[in-house]
């Protein structure tokens, strides 16, 4: 994903914000200011305005997550994504990329049985024509 960078700068974002609220009672509405200070400065009617209600939020005008909040959050996911990733990496490697249930070949042969080495096969119900071997009772 490549991030965009905006042409604006934060000064220049607020400035645009500053120039609405100042000239908004020359208009007939903020939406009629909001086109006019847009037009002059280079950007669309919809961005100033999405940037005068950040600026209202912000402000505690308006409810909604502020700009400091949004940032935060988007850090703490990131952080979170970062450790979700670290901790599968981590667990693959301990795994050596086997599933933790599945007995490895080493622990599947080891006998828990002195009498037997095979005592934890089960023994198959399909012969085929063969007896069944089954494991020596204990």
């Amino acid at each position: 994903m490549t991030r965009r960078t905006t042409p604006f700068c934060p000064e220049m974002r607020e400035r645009a914000v500053w120039m609405v609220r100042d000239h908004e009672s020359e208009h007939g509405s903020q939406w009629s200011a909001i086109q006019s200070i847009a037009a002059k400065i280079g950007c669309s009617g919809e961005t100033l305005r999405n940037w005068m209600r950040q600026s209202e939020r912000d402000q505690g005008v308006r409810p909604g997550r502020t700009m400091h909040e949004r940032e935060r959050i988007k850090a703490l996911e990131r952080e979170n994504r970062e450790l979700r990733q670290a901790d599968e990496t981590r667990n693959i490697g301990s795994e050596g990329g086997t599933n933790q249930n599945v007995p490895s070949a080493w622990e599947a042969t080891r006998s828990t049985s002195p009498v037997s080495c095979h005592s934890h096969i089960i023994p198959s119900t399909e012969t085929k024509g063969r007896e069944a071997v089954r494991p020596p009772k204990l």
